[in-house]
């Protein structure tokens, strides 16, 4: 007991010195200094940040002058619940099983026996699926989640809705359909408040594929980090997704809205503003002007 003050001296330290090294680095590499060398670094040329034209550079321009309250909590994985029960209502949220910022409490113990989701709210990738728990290492889960509860995800590429959130671990109910399998994850791009295109995740052999539709459920050869697979037929909640995803999005220039749906419910997952940082591949490269085509904002210039 009596090493226990120096080991949590010891972590504050230690979180002093991480904000310590972020700020610094952000006065190093300003956020717009770095966004314009890691655009040409990716790209090959130089962003047009003044007069942006193409979907990526819309999306920096938004994210260097267009960043509200409204946007970092909705960005927030906990937070944004609140918003979409006022949008939407409640019966469109995952249901919620505890919260924590005590990495020690993602135990064993503490899980219901069901089927949990055990994620961070401010970051992406930082969730484990767990539908067993006797057949998880909570210390390999623990040891994860501290190293994310550290990390100002804003960092990672200069995302500006993620830097002012507050850290939380968050263990929502798992969806799954009636075979054990996850739902299909469907994304609403919604420009100035319209959807415009769908995608759809799918996964064959272990292998990931991403097709993305129109309003019509046309296959595009749009594709950015994966290959496109073999077309499907449309959800039956289609209308509905996209009158849920438009009203969620009414007050954002651009968001892609990420839906479930499960035996008749269509379920919200979360809210994007800065789809690949803007900084996605998208093949054919025609693609980047033709989504940004899709973003107007002359009124904010």
């Amino acid at each position: 007991m009596k090493k226990y003050p120096l080991y949590r001296h010891r972590i504050k330290t230690i979180e002093k010195l991480v904000v310590f090294c972020d700020a610094l680095y952000e006065k190093i590499f300003p956020a717009e200094v770095w966004t314009k060398a890691h655009f040409k670094y990716i790209f090959g040329y130089e962003a047009n940040l003044i007069n942006p034209g193409t979907f990526n550079e819309k999306i920096l321009w938004l994210n260097a002058n267009d960043r509200t309250k409204l946007q970092t909590k909705c960005a927030d994985k906990f937070l944004v619940r609140e918003y979409v029960s006022e949008k939407i209502g409640v019966k469109h949220l995952i249901p919620l099983v505890f919260t924590t910022k005590n990495v020690s409490e993602i135990s064993k113990i503490n899980l219901p026996e069901k089927p949990v989701i055990v994620k961070t709210n401010h970051d992406s990738g930082s969730y484990h699926i767990i539908k067993n728990k006797d057949k998880i290492d909570f210390k390999e889960v623990q040891k994860k989640l501290t190293k994310s509860l550290k990390f100002n995800y804003y960092y990672s590429q200069r995302e500006r809705q993620y830097k002012d959130i507050e850290p939380l671990i968050i263990v929502e109910e798992l969806l799954l359909k009636k075979n054990g399998t996850l739902p299909s994850n469907y994304k609403l791009f919604c420009f100035n408040g319209a959807v415009k295109y769908l995608s759809l995740d799918n996964e064959i052999e272990s292998e990931k594929y991403v097709n993305f539709y129109n309003l019509n459920w046309e296959l595009q050869d749009l594709r950015c980090s994966y290959k496109i697979g073999k077309g499907s037929y449309p959800p039956d909640g289609l209308n509905e997704m996209i009158s849920i995803a438009e009203k969620l999005a009414k007050p954002f220039d651009f968001v892609r809205v990420d839906l479930y749906e499960l035996e008749g419910v269509i379920y919200f997952g979360e809210m994007t503003f800065t789809p690949v940082a803007g900084f996605g591949k998208y093949k054919p490269s025609k693609w980047d002007t033709i989504l940004g085509n899709e973003l107007n904002l002359t009124h904010l210039k």
